[in-house]
């Protein structure tokens, strides 16, 4: 079982938190139609909070911290901008 699932056991049951972390490593070529190569790492952490105040009304909220490490020629596009940010709610 993961660590949501720990805290998860330690809330009342109309509360529910859930994490999630990525990362991973990626290499391009051929940017801009030039021989140039680039390797960076991508990583991003995620976490989830549900409120479920009656059983027809939950409240729902997700942020996420993004960002690229390593790029020598690729500036991190908006998803990797190292910014913390709501994605839903």
């Amino acid at each position: 079982m993961g660590t949501a699932g720990c805290v998860d056991a330690e809330l009342p049951t109309s509360l529910q938190f859930n994490g999630q972390y990525r990362n991973r490593v990626e290499r391009s070529g051929g940017i801009k139609f030039t021989p140039a190569a680039d390797t960076y790492d991508l990583r991003h952490l995620r976490l989830e909070l549900s409120i479920q105040l009656l059983r027809w009304l939950t409240f729902q909220a997700e942020t996420q911290d993004a960002e690229v490490s390593f790029s020598q020629k690729i500036p991190a596009p908006p998803p990797y901008a190292n910014t913390w940010d709501l994605r839903q709610a």
